[in-house]
């Protein structure tokens, strides 16, 4: 995950901030997607929905994040 989230690690990297998000329980997490591998494009957020588990956490996941892993798979 690119920038913020519920941080079990951090890591600053010319000027990016790199964390690891882990949401509990199944879906619905609260959040959309747009992009990805198959597009050719970066994975990016592109809505959290309020009140869901991805706008719940400490630091909760924006609009615009970029997610670089899931589940350990790029």
């Amino acid at each position: 995950m690119d920038r913020r989230g519920s941080r079990s690690s951090e890591l600053h990297a010319g000027g990016v901030v790199f964390v690891e998000v882990r949401l509990q329980g199944g879906a619905p997490w609260g959040f959309t997607l747009q992009g990805g591998h198959e597009h050719g494009e970066p994975l990016i957020i592109s809505k959290v929905e309020e009140g869901g588990k991805a706008s719940s956490l400490q630091h909760p996941l924006l609009a615009g994040d970029q997610l670089l892993l899931i589940n350990q798979v790029h």
